[in-house]
């Protein structure tokens, strides 16, 4: 802790990246659902709490990426009810770090929080996050209550129906040199996504909500 405390920059880069390290290999193999077995260890003794004043803090802004991502991978999965660890989802929306919300998205119990402020409007807004919009959906989709998944898939059935299409990822990845490395996964996420929105879709018209969807659309 007193390594990451340091006033050089460089060492406190070096110790984020063998946190970083140490954190990650335990991360490969948790599978959906599962928390990080070095959670409780890490919220108790502070690194949690420090990692999240690390990462508000702007002179970290050349690693507040990494330092993201260790918190999302401890945090996997977990319940968020302490004060500061609410604070990291805010954090994460105001940086649009979908791919970390993804992961705390694996327990429904911060669903309400994520998806506060109306934060469904903001998957899809933009064509280069498409695939890390397809990550936190998803989750939302597989482990949300009835009211998310009616919400999620009202916000984003269409674009994730635009996205399996191959056709227009040869489109997209012809003008976008991102979406040409990243198209196999979207096309993947997106068959996967749009599985589960007909799912949900499903348990909509057993319940006999489809009128008010519909409703809504319009």
């Amino acid at each position: 802790m007193l390594m990451i405390d340091s006033k050089d920059k460089d060492i406190r880069k070096s110790v984020i990246y063998i946190i970083s390290h140490i954190i990650g290999a335990d991360f490969k193999l948790l599978k959906e659902g599962q928390q990080h077995p070095l959670r409780q260890q890490l919220t108790n003794d502070g690194t949690i709490a420090k990692m999240i004043q690390l990462y508000k803090d702007k002179e970290n802004k050349n690693i507040d990426f990494k330092i993201s991502e260790i918190i999302a991978h401890i945090l996997k999965a977990s319940e968020l009810n302490a004060d500061s660890n609410v604070e990291i989802i805010q954090l994460f929306k105001e940086k649009t770090r979908f791919d970390e919300l993804a992961l705390i998205a694996e327990n429904p119990a911060n669903h309400e929080a994520i998806l506060s402020n109306y934060f469904v409007k903001k998957l899809f807004q933009y064509e280069i996050i498409s695939l890390q919009s397809l990550n936190l959906t998803i989750p939302l989709l597989k482990f949300g209550s009835y009211n998310t998944k009616k919400l999620v898939i009202l916000a984003i059935k269409q674009k994730v129906e635009i996205l399996k299409s191959d056709q227009y990822l040869d489109k997209q990845a012809h003008e976008s040199n991102y979406l040409t490395k990243e198209k196999k996964q979207i096309h993947i996420k997106a068959k996967i996504a749009f599985a589960l929105i007909r799912w949900v879709e499903g348990m909509i018209e057993e319940e006999g909500d489809y009128e008010e969807i519909d409703a809504k659309q319009l």
